[in-house]
């Protein structure tokens, strides 16, 4: 067949029409093979709220509050790791809250029952280890209860030993650790915010989206670069935020600045697969992000953008509030 070939498929073809197909398909492996490298290059982020609660706060109830967090969830099609704290679950109020959590599908993890400080003298390894397991027993019901543990206030324990004790409490139980890769303090903005609204309720509330969002940006990027240079690849990172005012209020604005940014919103499970989440720094102290923690004991803080403060502690600074008109 003079000037005929014969493709893969058994297709009969001019030897002009079959160079046009193998350009075709080889074309089609590079876009794929970009999709593909582009995908994996892709910042993830998982949304992990700590100290799930009905406490009530202004504006709304805290029953009504938990609502609107958990619509906007959905309404985003997100879902989220939970760290409870066991005795904000007592009674019919608390239990009804933790029912609609895990009835929509988000991760239920343990935050200890009485979000003690480990890091205070006082504060024994027994008595931290029976807090945790008294937590343990409130949540374990749970369809999707998951053994992560994250410390209240990040903290690990003020000595070597208390540490080592909890580390290996914690593998012997069959937890893993729920750290935090991008540290927020999003709590005192809503603290603030809270206060401002106590004192005058026409407050204007853009001031304080505006800080939010502005400042956990400056601490997701941060905290990407922090983790990039330690891992030499992109995590599935974990961003700490808090159940508040502040997230019934904007947390639908985050998750769409973080899709505006190119960052894809993960789920629990996808985050806390990366094996980057099953090690325990052996430098002390180790608390806060996990990435600068690693960053600090491989000697790698060099090749990181140097800042005067840490980009989640900005915000009690009072002149960088005052960039937001606060």
């Amino acid at each position: 067949m003079n000037g005929q070939v014969i493709a893969s498929n058994g297709v009969i073809m001019t030897l002009k029409i079959y160079k046009n197909y193998i350009l075709f398909l080889f074309l089609g492996i590079i876009f794929n093979f970009q999709h593909l490298f582009a995908q994996a290059s892709k910042p993830k982020v998982c949304i992990t709220l700590d100290d799930i609660n009905y406490l009530e706060r202004p504006l709304y109830s805290g029953l009504k509050r938990d609502s609107i967090i958990r619509a906007v969830l959905r309404a985003k099609k997100v879902k989220a790791g939970l760290f409870f704290i066991g005795s904000y679950l007592e009674g019919p109020k608390g239990q009804s809250m933790l029912k609609e959590w895990d009835k929509e599908g988000h991760y239920i993890m343990n935050h200890t029952y009485s979000h003690l400080h480990y890091d205070e003298e006082g504060v024994s390894f027994g008595q931290y280890s029976k807090d945790l397991i008294k937590c343990d027993s409130v949540l374990k019901g749970c369809k999707n209860y998951k053994k992560i543990f994250r410390f209240p206030f990040l903290e690990e324990g003020n000595t070597i030993e208390k540490r080592a004790a909890m580390r290996e409490f914690l593998q012997n139980h069959q937890y893993k650790p729920g750290y935090v890769s991008i540290p927020t303090t999003d709590w005192k903005i809503s603290y603030e915010l809270e206060k401002a609204l106590i004192e005058n309720p026409s407050t204007d509330l853009s001031k304080f989206k505006k800080l939010y969002l502005e400042n956990i940006k400056e601490c997701a990027l941060y905290y990407n670069e922090v983790a990039s240079k330690v891992t030499g690849r992109q995590v599935n990172h974990l961003i700490l935020l808090h159940h508040n005012l502040l997230s019934a209020l904007f947390l639908g604005d985050l998750i769409d600045q973080f899709k505006a940014m190119g960052w894809e919103i993960t789920t629990p499970e996808v985050a806390f697969k990366d094996p980057i989440y099953n090690q325990y720094p052996h430098i002390f102290p180790s608390t806060g992000s996990l990435f600068l923690t690693l960053a600090k004991q491989e000697k790698k803080t060099e090749s990181i953008s140097k800042r005067p403060v840490l980009p989640e502690n900005q915000v009690f600074d009072k002149d960088y509030l005052s960039k937001f008109g606060l």
